[in-house]
Formats: structure tokens, sequence, C-alpha cells
């Protein structure tokens, strides 16, 4: 898409400073939502909300919050008016050995920022990247899973229904996470040692009320990795005895540290940082060796069809 074209969608002026362009994408993604007033009192805006996205991007490439229309007039000179803009609706790589292909949304405020809804600005096998709200990711993961059990015919209840969805967003989810790439704009730069990268994370230790055992848990302990169950990495101190469960201050990491830790590609170090009567904060290192950092599609895979077939032969029907 060329500029002349993007500010022709948005309907701004080459002039308009970056407030201005702001309010105007707003507004046009406002009247471009299916369930808004505006759209149905309108008709609906001609031009589509990738459309809008993307005649937003364009602009936003030549507009900076400092410009002047001296500035943007002098730039304008130095381009030419057919320069096409390489980005698209969504620039995310794709991993072509993903299960299935998913969509990726974008939330839609109106001009005062209250939340609309979601609507879809692209559909493709894209690796998610941070500046994918996270929810709105886990969203289209479970929009898949149930996509996939629909086009099998099984009696399963709705109860066994959402277990098996929940399982299964959670391993098509890691066919979209690269956690090499992303660790790094999430927790920061890791610290290199020898041929693996380690990265640092506070995180929280979860008692379980049931416990009888006291157990002696001072700052300065260390704690060691007890088994991965449910998708939770349970603890234990150095006599053994079990101590709880890790808790990420940040839920994304359940998507990217735990699995790596279940597929066997990482290690980890966790010491007590801070205790008192309620809370237990943990200082989290994990080692990641150089190579063993990305999605994991080829077994994710097998692990796919064999929930699939599970839960094919359990609720059979039809076959």
């Amino acid at each position: 898409m060329v500029r002349a074209q993007a500010y022709r969608i948005l309907g701004v002026d080459r002039n308009a400073d970056r407030t201005e362009i702001k309010k105007r994408y707003r507004q046009l993604m406002h009247m471009a939502h299916p369930d808004s007033n505006a759209a149905k009192a309108t008709g609906g805006y001609p031009y589509t909300a990738q459309e809008i996205n993307e005649a937003y991007e364009v602009i936003c490439r030549y507009v900076t919050p400092e410009d002047n229309s001296h500035n943007r007039q002098e730039r304008a000179g130095r381009h030419s008016g057919d320069e096409r803009s390489k980005a698209l609706a969504w620039d995310a790589p794709e991993n072509p050995n993903a299960y299935a292909a998913r969509n990726v949304y974008h939330s839609v405020e109106d001009v005062d920022g209250n939340r609309l809804g979601d609507i879809v600005i692209a559909s493709g096998r894209y690796i998610w990247k941070p500046e994918e709200d996270f929810s709105l990711f886990l969203k289209s993961m479970l929009e898949c899973s149930a996509a996939i059990l629909d086009d099998i015919q099984a009696d399963a209840d709705m109860e066994a229904k959402l277990k098996f969805q929940a399982e299964l967003a959670y391993l098509l989810a890691q066919q979209f996470i690269d956690a090499g790439g992303t660790l790094p704009l999430i927790v920061g730069e890791p610290a290199a040692h020898d041929d693996a990268d380690i990265y640092h994370m506070l995180c929280m230790l979860e008692k379980i009320p049931a416990r009888r055992v006291r157990l002696n848990i001072v700052p300065g302990a260390l704690l060691y990795p007890e088994k991965i169950s449910g998708h939770r990495l349970y603890l234990k101190n150095e006599k053994g005895q079990s101590a709880g469960y890790l808790s990420f201050k940040d839920d994304r990491m359940y998507y990217i540290i735990i699995p790596m830790l279940e597929h066997r590609r990482a290690q980890v170090k966790i010491q007590v940082k801070k205790t008192d009567a309620v809370y237990t904060e943990l200082d989290f290192w994990v080692k990641i060796v150089h190579g063993r950092e990305g999605t994991f599609a080829e077994n994710l895979s097998l692990q796919i069809e064999d929930l699939l077939n599970r839960y094919r032969n359990r609720y059979k029907k039809g076959y």
C-alpha cells in the first residue's frame, strides 16, 4: 500500500499530526466493527478493518510525535509517490509445520478508549509475538481447538470436551511460540554461559494448604524440581519434602518455560529470595542450550494426533 492510498483510506490530510491520525484511526476501527452502533447507523465504512489497520501502520512509518508540517512535507519530497510499503496487516513469521491455522485478533476501542470488542486482522500459521495481546492469542488457541474438536463426531459431554479442548489449546499454543525469540523481549537479555543462555526472573511459591509437614524454608535455601503435573512445576526441598508449585508472575511463562521443561530442553535453579507467613518469593534461573529454544512442531503434531485419537476412541460416534 502506498502512502497516498493510506491517507485516502484514513481520510486524513498529509499535514495531520500523530494525535489526529490516531483519533481518526480509532473512529474508523469503531465504524468498521460490525457490532458497533456507528456501523449499523452508517451502513459501515467502505474499507475493511484490515485495510484501515494497514493504512495506519503505513502512515505511522512517516509521522513521529515531534513532527511538524515542514518536516513532513520535506520528507514527502524525498520519497516517490509510488513507493510501496512492504508492511502487511500482520508481519509475524509463520510456522508451516503448525497443525492448523489460527486467527490474529485486534482489540477495537472507541474514541474514548472504551473497548468495543475484537476483530480478526489476519489468519494463518503466525508465530505469536509480544505485540499481540496474549489474552487474544489464547482466545485464538481456544477457538482453533474448538473448531478441530467440532469436526470430530463424538458423544462427549460438555465437561469432557472442555478438558480435551484445554489440553489441545495448550499443545497448539506451543507451535506458535518461539521461546528463543520472545524470552529476551519479555524478561530481558540473558547471561551468556558457554553454549547456553541463562534467564532470570522472580516467581512465587504456591504452598499446598493440605500439606501436613511444616517446612523450614528460609532465604537462600535451594528448592528442586519434583515433578510436572497439570503443566505445573512442583518443587521439593533438599530433604525431598514437597514444598508446593511454582507460580509465575507473568502468565506467558506457563506457555514458554513449562513446555521447555516438559520437553527436557532447559535446566533450572530455584532459590528462596524472601519469605513471610503468606508469600515466598523465589529467584528462578532457567538455562537453555543453544539450538533448543524454538517451537516443537514435529513432536507436538504427534501429541496432538494422539490426543485427538484418544478423544475419538473414548467418545465414538459414527466410526
